[in-house]
């Protein structure tokens, strides 16, 4: 089965904005989902790209998103948190999986790619690391 249409959470970052350019010259069809539509219009400048404006935290918002398509590619993340409690880098980073394997299930997506980082453990140091490894093992399971 050739992919051909496929969403990209986190499309508008910096790995984002690269793949969707690589995936628009294999003549793939690209969903970009992003909370500030004007912010990122000149991604519509790539053929067979849509820019969607939505909450990715929303699971309905989600599951309509991923509805028809055969892929989906999660690279959101975030580097730096307000404050130091590691409850935002749960939030991008362990919440947003569980919510992406859900809508996956429900609207019938069979793959799914979840980048993480390397060093990613749950005993590291950091709350960055110890939540990108909460989500690799939410992804992981759900295989």
């Amino acid at each position: 089965m050739i992919t051909k249409k496929i969403c990209v959470l986190g499309g508008t970052g910096f790995v984002g904005r690269r793949l969707a350019a690589t995936f628009t010259d294999a003549d793939l069809h690209i969903t970009i989902p992003t909370r500030h539509f004007a912010r990122h219009r000149d991604l519509l400048v790539l053929p067979k790209v849509q820019v969607v404006e939505g909450d990715v935290h929303n699971p309905a918002f989600l599951r309509q998103l991923f509805e028809g398509k055969d892929a989906v590619v999660n690279l959101v993340g975030i580097l730096n948190e307000r404050g130091r409690s590691g409850a935002g880098f749960a939030r991008a980073h362990v919440e947003v999986p569980k919510k992406i394997v859900d809508a996956c299930r429900r609207a019938g997506v069979k793959r799914l790619l979840h980048m993480s980082v390397l060093n990613a453990s749950t005993d590291a140091p950091s709350h960055y690391l110890r939540t990108k490894a909460q989500g690799e093992d939410i992804v992981h399971q759900a295989a």
